[in-house]
């Protein structure tokens, strides 16, 4: 069911969520004597960072290239970190992965971005061949954006700039990468036409999004991202009585809990195991942010699918004292309860994005994206309805 929710507006939003009272949420944070403290650190796990070197979710006999990849994907995080230890040769450092099956043989492709900026952008492509990852080729990336091409050996790559674009098709062509250029543009007379999109150009592409380089999760959940990319949505898992689960998330809201920070896109709010009023302070979840944040709006939904319900909280900055400038920065905040410690998964630019019933997110430009995590890794996927 396509259903946009409403978020609750943070003077109703205690009423809202599970058994507070009608409090005002943000006097209640910063009246606060003492941390609330559901479970404890050492349950939070902290092995996150380019030198993880066990693949911590189990795999089946039928996906060894999940070990291939994984082994690949060790190597290269720890030349990365080297590159940044000596501080050069940034060009060569890898920032996000993704994972796609270009040619539709079961098996996915794992392509590695690497660079500095849209300037220098470029992919490496492996395919996973004879219980290794093997290189097969590569493209530039800067100013180019994926999308998945159904039904075919291909994947669709769209470079835009200052109104000019073109598009090519990505395939493995004898055990290589073929690119081949079929489509180009010139808006440069009509720039608000806006550039043909990539369903025009390909009939069901939908865009890919790339994971951080320092996450596993990815690899072990390829079967089931994978299949929402290709509009399959599981049947929801029955939701059990959630009533405890929000009590103690609205509890962390209320009396200044402990959450343990994450970020869900690599752009902010991996602050680690820190009281609720120090994750809203300057610098943390909003690291640029100069004022505090305070809760804007509420709503309760399973984002993940796992039966359980999630806290999604928008947060925005608290008016400038000085009158100097009127607009707010806003974040949105999943908090998800997990084996009694409540982590908050942070989406950076998010403010316009639309949050479904079924746990599904809808950009402003009609790019929808499922979010999965568990404990310290948290990243968004490819979906459609």
């Amino acid at each position: 069911m396509r259903k946009r929710l409403i978020w609750m507006a943070a003077a109703i939003l205690l009423s809202g969520c599970a058994h507070m009272d009608n409090r005002n949420i943000d006097t209640e944070i910063s009246s606060a004597d003492e941390a609330v403290y559901v479970g404890d650190t050492e349950s939070c796990g902290s092995d996150r960072g380019y030198d993880r070197e066990q693949f911590r979710y189990v795999l089946n006999a039928e996906t060894a290239w999940q070990k291939a990849y994984h082994d690949l994907l060790t190597e290269v995080r720890k030349e990365s970190e080297l590159i940044r230890k000596h501080k050069e040769g940034y060009r060569y450092v890898a920032e996000k992965y993704y994972l796609y099956d270009i040619d539709k043989d079961g098996i996915p492709e794992l392509m590695i971005k690497y660079g500095t900026c849209e300037a220098d952008y470029y992919i490496d492509i492996y395919t996973y061949r004879e219980g290794q990852a093997e290189y097969i080729g590569g493209t530039t990336a800067g100013h180019t954006v994926f999308y998945s091409w159904p039904q075919e050996n291909a994947m669709l790559a769209h470079w835009a700039r200052m109104g000019y674009a073109f598009a090519e098709k990505v395939s493995i062509i004898d055990g290589q990468i073929v690119i081949e250029q079929f489509f180009e543009e010139d808006i440069t007379q009509n720039i608000d036409a806006g550039y043909t999109d990539a369903e025009t150009l390909v009939p069901g592409a939908v865009y890919l999004w790339w994971y951080r380089i320092e996450l596993d999760l990815p690899l072990a959940e390829y079967e089931k991202t994978a299949q929402k990319m290709q509009g399959y949505m599981p049947p929801e898992e029955k939701a059990p009585d959630d009533d405890a689960v929000k009590e103690q998330i609205s509890r962390i809201i209320n009396d200044n809990g402990m959450v343990y920070g994450v970020t869900a896109d690599g752009f902010g709010g991996d602050t680690g195991y820190v009281a609720f009023e120090e994750y809203c302070a300057p610098g943390k979840a909003a690291r640029y942010n100069e004022l505090p944040m305070q809760v804007k709006g509420c709503t309760w939904v399973d984002v993940n699918g796992d039966g359980q319900t999630e806290g999604i909280l928008q947060l925005e900055e608290k008016p400038d004292p000085s009158g100097e400038r009127s607009w707010r920065e806003e974040l949105t905040v999943i908090l998800s309860l997990q084996d009694g410690v409540v982590y908050a998964y942070c989406l950076n630019y998010s403010e316009d994005d639309i949050l479904h019933e079924n746990g599904v997110f809808e950009t402003v430009y009609g790019e929808t994206y499922g979010l999965s995590f568990d404990k310290d890794e948290c990243y968004r996927y490819s979906t459609r309805y």
